[in-house]
């Protein structure tokens, strides 16, 4: 039993990785993905609903860096155990919102709890792992895709429950949610602190993450790593995903039986990421992503019908693969002390695209002409890790 358990969650000998595993799963619980469209929608027109997401996400932009931050300064186990609880708190709220006022009310708390956990947990197992010594780079890297690998898993389960939910009590499925995110917020306290020490009179600033992003080691990676993150954020985060959905044909209860079998599907190809890192590389992972996702998008943009599937199908892959390379590449190139904050700033820039279209893409949903907007961030996407790839072919990171 011992060792399926090691094999499915390589490092789960050590105490700190099993709960780093246990939380990092409970906080992927996700009874709402293919029904919250349909619940924000009871509340507001889909302009209404990404003016509020517009709002909760400039907010969660803001604080990412001072989060990151507060992570590197006073701890990663702080930052991720308050986070957790601010999560948890926001769900309650979320679960029992009478309207669009208290639904804006939970998703803040929500974000704000989101912006302390973010690169904060990631940074605190990689340092654990690290202090263990061997080959901590590797074991890392299996780690990270066994974290994502069991997300998933357990993603596809409460997906699929979340329409069943959904269709007996409309908010049955945020009650759960939130239940689910308060065990996240026990699980995350039993993980334990590792300490990493600035040099004397050495202060992080609030450009410690750009400054790290735009290392030498880093610009290979940082336009496709961007281009992922970006195109990922608005397929995942905001309206285009359960939109497209819709356009396939898919409605509630289709979509989490669709996205629960595609989570499926990604677990057993995620068990391939470390035998497909080591023969590949990050780098030309890291691109070979970027024009995953980017090529779906315009694909979108012009297929119509169930065959669209297939598209949805290779976005979730792409959407997982990419989160796990995004957290290998930052912890193994970037130092120790400025991990978590480098990790947020990531998350900054990701997100100020999303905010800068969310209320436009929910009036373009409205008119029903969202298939220009993926057209076009689609095709950007492709243009960005093209030009990168030219730019920085001749200067390509070794092969891990």
């Amino acid at each position: 039993m011992k060792k399926l358990l090691l094999m499915w969650f390589p490092g789960a000998e050590r105490e700190q990785v099993r709960w780093y595993y246990l939380t990092s799963i409970l906080l992927d619980v996700w009874f709402v993905e293919a029904i919250w469209y349909f619940y924000w929608g009871k509340f507001g027109s889909y302009q209404s609903v990404g003016l509020v997401f517009s709002v909760l996400t400039a907010i969660w932009v803001i604080l990412e860096i001072p989060t990151g931050l507060f992570a590197d300064r006073f701890g990663r186990r702080k930052s991720t155990v308050l986070g957790a609880g601010i999560m948890a708190v926001g769900a309650v709220v979320v679960a029992g919102a009478q309207n669009m006022a208290w639904l804006a009310v939970g998703g803040l708390m929500e974000n704000v709890g989101r912006a302390f956990i973010s690169g904060a947990i990631d940074a605190l197992v990689y340092e654990d792992i690290k202090a263990g010594g061997g080959d901590y780079d590797k074991l890392y890297g299996k780690v990270a895709a066994a974290k994502v690998r069991g997300q998933i898993a357990i993603y596809s389960l409460s997906v699929v429950t979340g329409g069943f939910l959904f269709s007996v009590y409309f908010r049955l499925a945020h009650i759960l949610q939130a239940i689910v995110i308060a065990a996240a917020f026990l699980a995350s306290r039993q993980l334990k602190e590792v300490e990493t020490k600035l040099s004397s009179g050495e202060r992080i600033d609030y450009v410690a993450g750009f400054k790290q992003l735009a290392t030498k080691k880093m610009r290979g990676y940082l336009l496709p790593l961007l281009g992922t993150a970006i195109l990922v954020y608005f397929y995942d985060w905001g309206l285009s995903k359960p939109n497209i959905a819709l356009k396939f044909g898919y409605g509630y209860e289709a979509q989490g039986v669709i996205f629960g079998m595609m989570a499926v599907i990604n677990v057993i190809l995620l068990g391939q990421f470390g035998r497909w890192r080591e023969k590949v590389g990050d780098y030309w992972n890291t691109y070979m992503t970027n024009f995953l996702v980017a090529g779906c998008l315009v694909m979108v943009g012009v297929v119509t019908g169930y065959i669209g599937i297939i598209l949805v199908l290779l976005m979730e892959l792409a959407t997982a693969w990419g989160a796990t390379i995004q957290t290998t590449v930052i912890n193994r190139h970037i130092d120790s002390k400025y991990r978590a904050t480098t990790l947020s700033t990531l998350e900054f820039v990701t997100k100020i695209p999303f905010i800068l279209t969310t209320t436009m893409v929910g009036r373009l949903i409205d008119t029903g002409k969202i298939d220009y907007f993926h057209l076009a961030i689609g095709g950007m996407g492709l243009a960005v890790g093209l030009i990168s790839l030219i730019i920085y072919k001749s200067n390509e990171p070794n092969k891990i």
